[in-house]
């Protein structure tokens, strides 16, 4: 079932206030975006990721079965984040008549769920492994900054808007690391990447200036509800990344690495 009134596109500069403007949306997104599609068992699962630039895309689904009309499944904000983490003993859920997929897995100690945004983008073998990369940012619905600290943390959210999927909705609390101000090239919406440490990861956030109370400086805290989603990495993307040797690391960590187990 479509979701026109998803609050999440409002972090990405997108307002949504009828089917109609959904629907247009992700009939602009299936024909401006970049097309891969997958192969089911009676049907086709079309991505169609529409990129607007500094990471901000929509993507909109269509679901084409093999006897019927297609029709859009989905049609959902997206934000493309830069860092990366380890998912290990991970679950994949998917959706396809809904057009979605859901990643459980554990990152750097703690379970985390979040919409898997490029479901077709993925080569067969990325998803034969027991870990993935990925990469995962939250969708702001509001947030509000402190002068006083805070204890970090990633928890899911008690509260939710209407027509979400509970479960990759959060509540998040931390330390600002970083933040700058954005446009959506496409509407002009002023919005706002931070990054926060809310213990165990730094998460990337994404909110629309409007919904931030509160100024946002390095350093103070900051409390948010926020929509989980993210990326997994195909080994293009992983080698597109590297920037060469990690000085942290000493020359013995390498040959540790390469140790023959008998």
């Amino acid at each position: 079932m479509i979701s026109a009134f998803d609050s999440a596109f409002e972090a990405v500069g997108f307002y949504i206030p009828d089917d109609d403007a959904y629907a247009s949306l992700a009939r602009q997104a299936a024909e401006l975006g970049s097309r891969r599609t997958i192969h089911l068992r009676g049907a086709k699962l079309h991505g169609c990721c529409f990129k607007i630039g500094q990471g901000l895309e929509v993507w909109a689904v269509v679901y084409e079965p093999e006897q019927g009309t297609s029709y859009y499944a989905d049609c959902r904000p997206a934000f493309r984040p830069l860092r990366v983490y380890t998912l290990d003993t991970w679950k994949l859920t998917e959706y396809y008549e809904d057009g979605e997929a859901m990643l459980r897995g554990i990152i750097a100690g703690s379970e985390l769920v979040f919409e898997l945004q490029n479901l077709t983008e993925l080569e067969d073998s990325s998803l034969r492994r027991s870990h993935l990369y990925v990469a995962i940012a939250g969708l702001g619905y509001s947030a509000k900054v402190y002068k006083k600290a805070l204890p970090a943390q990633l928890v899911p959210a008690v509260r939710v808007p209407e027509n979400t999927r509970t479960e990759n909705n959060y509540a998040l609390r931390g330390q600002v690391l970083a933040f700058k101000e954005i446009k959506n090239a496409m509407t002009g919406s002023d919005l706002v990447w931070v990054c926060v440490d809310v213990g165990n990861i730094e998460l990337e956030t994404i909110f629309n200036s409007r919904r931030i109370k509160g100024k946002l400086a390095i350093g103070k805290a900051i409390s948010a509800r926020v929509w989980l989603q993210g990326y997994v990495l195909n080994d293009k993307d992983i080698e597109a990344r590297y920037e060469g040797v990690d000085k942290a690391y000493q020359v013995s960590d390498f040959w540790l690495a390469l140790k023959r187990v008998n």
